[in-house]
């Protein structure tokens, strides 16, 4: 997370204020199937090692001259305790922690070749040519995960794990302006994070084959989320709001 914060700052100070700035929240909703299956395997349930779960983001948006093609460096934090008291298996509790870094990139196909460097409000056209976008979103994400497990014994015990991944989303979403400062943008994406391994989720789930069963997985994520975007930059220099 420290990395993604330093690389967040150095695009902030190395800009000007002609600027966009965001925030956006996310529902995710997580599959992670080599983990999923161990703990059906011990529990004869189908529930989730990692449910669903809520993502909040921070973004700074520039774009490029001539086309409309919108780039908006975020970082974001989500976390996720899941509960698993009610299932016959000795893992009591996961709890996964995820911070990281991604380049949203918005391709708007409908609008593609439009220069105006203003808000979605101030565009000629429908809401549709001038707000839907693709978005591209590679990143990479520091997670961390926990557990708390009853051993043989009764006691309780717990595992600590934490690793960076790649990752990459692809989706769409629409621009729907409200008013030059403030532009609405619901969305979809589709996320797969690479190479996340849990070997201590063995222990939790009191496995024999520790050391000799595969715990790497991709993880696979949708979102449907809602990002807010502000635009002091062009209110400023059209010296207040349109009338």
């Amino acid at each position: 997370m420290r990395c993604a914060t330093i690389i967040f700052c150095l695009i902030l100070a190395g800009s000007t204020l002609q600027a966009q700035f965001g925030a956006s929240i996310k529902y995710q909703t997580n599959s992670f199937d080599k983990w999923d299956d161990f703990l059906a395997e011990e529990s004869g349930a189908s529930d989730k090692i990692i449910g669903s779960s809520y993502e909040f983001g921070l973004n700074y948006w520039f774009r490029l001259k001539n086309q409309r093609i919108e780039f908006l460096p975020e970082i974001y934090y989500a976390k996720r305790i899941t509960d698993h008291r009610a299932l016959p298996t000795t893992l009591q509790e996961s709890n996964w922690t995820s911070a990281g870094f991604n380049m949203n990139v918005h391709i708007y196909p409908l609008d593609f070749f439009n220069d105006c460097n203003c808000p979605t409000f101030s565009k000629d056209g429908n809401t549709i040519s001038k707000g839907f976008y693709w978005i591209l979103s590679p990143g990479i994400s520091l997670n961390q995960k926990k557990t708390i497990y009853e051993r043989p014994t009764g006691s309780v015990g717990g595992t600590d794990n934490r690793q960076w991944n790649a990752q990459f989303g692809f989706g769409a979403g629409l621009d729907i302006g409200v008013a030059d400062i403030f532009t609405i943008s619901p969305f979809v994406m589709y996320r797969l994070g690479f190479g996340h391994e849990w070997n201590d989720l063995y222990i939790a789930l009191d496995r024999a084959e520790v050391s000799t069963l595969d715990t790497n997985t991709t993880l696979k994520q949708l979102n449907f989320g809602l990002r807010l975007m502000f635009r002091p930059d062009y209110v400023k220099q059209n010296r207040g709001f349109r009338r």
